[in-house]
């Protein structure tokens, strides 16, 4: 059984974000193993295209059983990626745009480059510690934001019912749980 089937809605998108520093081979996996496959390079068009070799990618999550059986056997996988899913119809354009402007955070009148898709820093942090106006502006059109541990422990954010986003850039973190960060 696949440790993302878990969480997949039944309908709606999910977006599987991987640390290509991570996840070197995530391309060559995902192209192998996902039919008609949606990636997209998260730096693409945005400041930090010069990096884009290096930066993290979203792929359209299908669940595969044999992509899912890479992701259950291998810790440095599925501990270098999130689950962003809706379960309503939300433009694709829009997701990637709301995926892009996460890295480029505000925190503290300080702006930070947020690794949102490290799995290392939301195992370190308290969901009780973030407020819920965190938690909307992370996760925008989106209605959670799920991540496997090391230790296989499955953690999920969810939005409040029926809340929009009014979307303002760059995004605000006021949490204090953040400002630590910078």
């Amino acid at each position: 059984m696949s440790i993302f089937s878990r969480l997949k809605q039944p309908q709606g998108q999910q977006w599987l974000v991987v640390d290509k520093v991570r996840v070197p081979d995530i391309e060559d996996l995902a192209y192998t193993y996902l039919p008609d496959l949606t990636l997209v390079h998260l730096f693409a068009g945005t400041p930090y295209e010069h990096l884009n070799e290096v930066g993290p990618v979203a792929i359209k999550y299908t669940a595969q059983k044999d992509f899912d059986s890479k992701l259950v056997d291998d810790s440095q996988f599925h501990s270098s990626c999130v689950l962003f899913s809706t379960n309503t119809p939300v433009e694709q354009e829009v997701l990637i745009e709301h995926l892009q402007a996460l890295h480029y955070v505000v925190i503290d009148d300080s702006p930070l480059f947020f690794r949102f898709y490290s799995v290392m820093m939301w195992d370190s942090i308290n969901s009780a510690d973030i407020n819920e106006v965190d938690i909307d502006t992370i996760l925008g059109p989106f209605n959670s934001l799920s991540w496997i541990s090391n230790s296989n422990k499955k953690t999920i954010f969810k939005k409040g019912k029926d809340k929009d986003n009014k979307i303002n850039y760059p995004y605000l973190l006021t949490s204090k749980v953040f400002k630590e960060l910078v």
